[in-house]
């Protein structure tokens, strides 16, 4: 029996000083109102939770053989205190098991108030141990007091120096990844000089725990950023063979796996009829531990963004599963670690997260000629109204949208780890992570198997965001003639033999940075127009012809590039932009005016029925030829979906026809 007390007495003691190291951890981020936990203190709970469970036999051993062997002992007052002991212990015990949770099976304490009861009795319990114990001894053999201060002292020491290593975390080097000395990326890295590949795309760990969120993403343009997606495949192969150090200025933002692991130059990645998925890291994409491993990011692009290395629970890259499954029970048991270091505060839900990558420009040391603005999201958001900055927007929202995921990351429900109640709905939900909005042609291109759930969903992202109306037209076919209009509510009856000038309003509605941004130079986005008669068509603009082939003539609501020789840079080489002939994005809240000329037949069949829709296809012919050649580009080209966004029709009598539909 001795032994089993000696080993009570030990084990209690080592868990007083790891108890109150773990209650001055809580109790100091509580009066600071911010987050404390580090690796050290998440050892001390596991080391808290073994010694516990540890310690149920003996004490139950010893508390059951002590009470049998003092049963009849005189003194009563001893036996009393020392049956409130065991009860007591046997308090802490069962409240510290109760206070487990378990990945698979049901805890009835695992939330809620009715856990918060089970925590202080627990944390008060050790205290009764102690005031009882004390009181048993001292209606019983005498303490040892001088023993126990001197090993009081000891715990002391001890559980000073875990404050001490708990604090001194120390500041973190942090350099640049883009070593070339030619400023194509600022993504830049902290506390390592690069991070395994391995390291960066471990995602079965996030899957054990959110699985419909890693399902939502598998199918996004950020999962295939890197070479299994074709376009960028070849533009980056294209870039490379300038220099292999040029396309760091890709892979700031669509390979930061290749960039932060150092792998960047590997041959391989030249090799286009090579599987990518045989390179480590070069089908990794924008993925989970990418973006949650991302410290810092700031507002002035091409990759704005620190990466640490991901702070790894204990046990996580053990080879045995067991170990591997005590390493998600301490994430259950003590997730804020977790959550502060894969969502840190004010940084993944800044808007500035999102445009360390979706603001980009072109570098000299890029294009040998000098910096140029290129696609940016952020500035059109942050300069407009939707932000709650732009004072001299057009447009300003009931309420300012400060978070891009507002938009691009909408809730949804989920029954996994990380949902929460996150609105008036009262429904657990998390953010979705299918990104859906401008990329229709990926899910096409790539075959994935529920394209067409995906494809749905970029389309419910794209409407309403534009709308189109034919508001008037002008008399003798020309900008400043005679305005006739507003055509609503009331009819215009035209003159057959007369030239008009239509006029058509394109508005940016809820898009809260210019329409498109992205890609605009390769987007295609146009303004399709069909007037009728009662025979047929008489006249028509944007149509696309039997090769996939928009219509040459169709005004389009995108970008056009050139280099320095006047032709169009038609296959995303940035280092051969020089400047744009004409951007036609539309800022938030913002419209803009195309004007048709409409010729009138003189012997008109019946009403004139005009027609306006805008459509959206990602990826246009040139581009798809350069990445698949004249043939089989054409063919894809005619597979991408042209979306309509919006739709506008009036019909308009001629003449003295007084029936307009």
């Amino acid at each position: 029996m001795r032994r089993i007390l000696l080993l009570v007495f030990v084990g209690f003691g080592i868990m007083s000083i790891d108890s109150l190291y773990l209650l001055g951890v809580r109790f100091f981020a509580t009066v600071a109102s911010t987050p404390s936990d580090t690796l050290l203190s998440i050892w001390a709970f596991l080391v808290h939770v073994i010694l516990g469970l540890i310690l149920v036999v003996p004490v139950v051993l010893y508390g059951v053989g002590h009470m049998l062997r003092a049963r009849r002992s005189p003194n009563r007052n001893a036996r009393r205190v020392g049956y409130a002991l065991f009860a007591t212990a046997l308090l802490l015990l069962i409240s510290g098991v109760l206070l487990l949770r378990i990945e698979g099976l049901f805890m009835p304490f695992s939330d809620g108030d009715s856990r918060a009861l089970v925590w202080w009795a627990h944390v008060l319990a050790p205290l009764v141990v102690i005031w009882l114990f004390i009181a048993h001894r001292m209606v019983g053999p005498r303490l040892q007091w001088r023993v126990g201060l001197r090993w009081s002292g000891v715990g002391a020491g001890v559980l000073a120096a875990l404050f001490v290593f708990h604090s001194n975390t120390g500041d973190p080097v942090v350099r640049d990844l883009d070593t070339s000395g030619m400023n194509l990326t600022n993504a830049r890295i902290s506390g390592a000089h690069s991070i395994p590949v391995s390291d960066l795309t471990d995602d079965s760990s996030c899957i054990a725990c959110h699985p419909d969120v890693h399902s939502s993403w598998a199918g996004s343009a950020h999962r295939f950023s890197s070479f299994d997606n074709p376009i960028y495949a070849a533009t980056a192969r294209d870039a490379r063979t300038e220099g292999v150090h040029l396309s760091n200025f890709c892979a700031g933002c669509h390979d930061p796996v290749l960039l932060a692991s150092g792998t960047l130059d590997d041959p391989r990645l030249d090799d286009a009829s090579l599987d990518p998925t045989s390179i480590p890291g070069a089908t990794a994409g924008v993925n989970c531990l990418v973006c949650h491993s991302i410290v810092d990011a700031g507002p002035s692009g091409n990759g704005s963004w620190t990466i640490h290395p991901p702070t790894r629970y204990p046990f996580h890259d053990s080879s045995w599963s067991g170990l591997q499954w005590v390493s998600r029970q301490l994430i259950r048991a003590r997730p804020e670690l977790h959550a502060r270091t894969m969502l840190v505060p004010g940084v993944t839900d800044s808007a500035e997260f999102c445009g360390s990558c979706h603001k980009a420009w072109i570098p000299e040391g890029l294009n040998d000629y000098r910096w140029l603005a290129g696609q940016n999201h952020y500035d059109s958001w942050r300069l407009s109204g939707v932000s709650g900055h732009g004072l001299d927007s057009w447009r300003w929202p009931e309420h300012a949208i400060t978070d891009c995921n507002v938009c691009h990351m909408p809730l949804r429900p989920s029954s996994g780890m990380a949902a929460r109640i996150r609105d008036e709905s009262s429904v657990l939900k998390v953010h979705d992570h299918q990104f859906a909005s401008g990329n229709t042609a990926l899910m096409e291109l790539l075959k994935l198997p529920d394209r067409e759930a995906r494809l749905e969903a970029s389309k419910a992202a794209l409407a309403g965001s534009m709308r189109v109306d034919i508001i008037g037209l002008r008399e003798g076919g020309v900008i400043d003639g005679p305005f006739i209009g507003p055509i609503r509510p009331v009819h215009p009856t035209l003159v057959g033999g007369e030239s008009y000038l239509l006029e058509v309003v394109s508005r940016n509605l809820s898009t809260g940075h210019a329409f498109t941004q992205g890609t605009a130079d390769s987007n295609e986005i146009w303004l399709e127009v069909t007037v009728r008669d009662s025979q047929g068509v008489i006249a028509h603009s944007g149509l696309i012809d039997d090769d996939g082939m928009v219509d040459p003539d169709a005004y389009r609501l995108n970008s056009f590039v050139i280099d320095s020789e006047g032709y169009r840079v038609e296959n995303r080489a940035a280092g051969r932009i020089f400047t744009k002939v004409y951007d036609h994005q539309v800022p938030p809240g913002a419209a803009s005016v195309t004007h048709y000329r409409l010729d009138v037949p003189a012997k008109l069949q019946g009403p004139l029925d005009i027609e306006v829709v805008l459509r959206y296809r990602k990826f246009d012919h040139e581009l798809m030829d350069f990445v698949y050649g004249p043939v089989e580009g054409t063919n894809l080209v005619k597979t991408l979906p042209a979306v309509e966004i919006a739709r506008d029709r009036v019909v308009l009598a001629v003449d003295g026809d007084t029936n307009p539909i």
